[in-house]
């Protein structure tokens, strides 16, 4: 199960939204949908199929 980085909610990945979002180290991690838009996150870029 996923963990928000920030704040700890447990996230389901069938259901919950949430992002990847890359830390000032480079480092990627999962943070909530709620945290994300709070913190200002930069997302990670979502790949293209096609």
């Amino acid at each position: 199960m996923l963990v928000c980085a920030i704040c700890g909610k447990a996230l389901k990945e069938c259901c919950d939204l949430f992002h990847e979002a890359v830390t000032p180290d480079g480092d990627t991690v999962v943070v909530c949908n709620d945290c994300a838009i709070e913190n200002d996150l930069e997302f990670e870029p979502e790949l293209k199929e096609g």
